[in-house]
């Protein structure tokens, strides 16, 4: 009894009330991604564009219709992912970039093996990651450094930013302190759409911006276990999403923490708050999105008031991918192998970011 009486006291002082977010409204379309069996391995939206790559392998594209829909440009199909692959799309193509160790170039090539282009990148660094930014122009790459005669390979990663329009190719080595601080601890790097700046995600647990032009890290956020990261439309703003169910709005230049919205019913700072997963903000800058995981809920807030507007229930998993559309009317979300496209309410609120106040 004793011990029931101390579970019942220790309940009785938490905020549980995370678990009773209600979901509004169903989605207006839902789409099965056929490359969803055994689970994605690769994934990525920029553009009009979400691609999946499943661990099958099976490669799925999908593009935003004008008139609101999604349209599949790529049917399902045997797909050999390889190490040291990464994928963008663009112009309604699937282009591959592969660089494997031991190599010195970076080739690009289409589904049919159609050498696309060639780039000079260095014979002991391999691809991991490729993530597009919002407008689809600039692809955003790291690159792990072989282990074999290179003992410092822990503490060097390089990213790049690879320019889809004039095939311009820019990298920066970063260097990081003690730990296993290497290329797999970057969770999503995300080009800013004039392609001067790369978001980092999870470089010590952090948002982080790198200064392409510069050649060295602008800021480092603080350690909060940041998992996804995007760019304002004016590059501006960066904003980040973490597990402890935070979305947080930085100044893209210095670092400087302005506002930060929460994953929870009240949307007050809770240990119960839901851990977010995916990021995402409409074109015109009015809408912010974060998904969340293990539950599958799509947090939407009004850019200007910092007020929660609705949550989508995608009903499953993890949210990988979320994605507004070009005319800032829907949002879709990807996870559990299906693509839901939901309706976003209507704003009255006429500026898209300078209401938001400093906290």
């Amino acid at each position: 009894l004793s011990l029931i009486a101390v579970t019942l006291v220790l309940l009785s002082g938490c905020d549980t009330s995370i678990k009773a977010v209600e979901a509004d409204g169903e989605p207006e379309h839902v789409y099965q991604w056929r490359g969803a069996g055994g689970g994605l391995a690769s994934w990525m939206a920029g553009g009009r564009y979400m691609l999946g790559i499943s661990v099958d392998p099976v490669v799925d594209v999908w593009a935003w219709a004008e008139d609101g829909t999604m349209r599949r440009l790529l049917e399902r199909q045997p797909f050999a992912k390889a190490p040291g692959q990464g994928y963008a799309v663009w112009e309604d193509r699937l282009v591959l970039f592969n660089k494997r160790h031991q190599t010195e170039h970076m080739s690009l090539e289409s589904l049919d093996d159609e050498k696309l282009a060639q780039v000079q990148v260095g014979q002991f660094w391999y691809l991991s990651k490729t993530f597009a930014s919002s407008n689809g122009r600039y692809i955003g790459m790291v690159f792990g450094l072989q282990r074999h005669n290179n003992p410092g390979w822990r503490q060097q990663t390089m990213v790049a930013v690879y320019d889809m329009q004039d095939g311009s190719f820019r990298p920066v080595v970063l260097k990081g302190g003690e730990g296993p601080r290497y290329d797999f601890s970057i969770d999503t790097i995300r080009p800013s759409n004039c392609g001067g700046y790369l978001a980092l995600a999870g470089w010590a647990a952090a948002a982080c911006v790198v200064d392409v032009e510069a050649g060295r890290m602008l800021w480092e956020g603080e350690q909060t276990l940041v998992t996804d990261v995007c760019w304002s439309a004016d590059d501006k703003v960066l904003y980040s999403v973490d597990v402890l169910g935070q979305f947080s709005r930085f100044d893209a230049l210095t670092g400087q923490l302005q506002a930060r919205l929460h994953a929870t019913t009240t949307g007050e700072p809770s240990r119960f708050a839901h851990r977010m997963s995916a990021i995402a903000v409409s074109p015109d800058g009015r809408y912010l999105a974060g998904g969340t995981g293990p539950m599958g809920l799509i947090f939407v807030w009004d850019a200007a008031t910092r007020q929660r507007l609705t949550v989508f229930d995608h009903e499953s998993s993890t949210i990988m991918l979320l994605s507004f559309s070009p005319d800032s009317k829907r949002l879709a979300s990807y996870e559990g192998g299906s693509i839901k496209v939901w309706t976003l309410p209507d704003l009255e609120t006429p500026g898209a970011e300078a209401a938001v106040e400093e906290e």
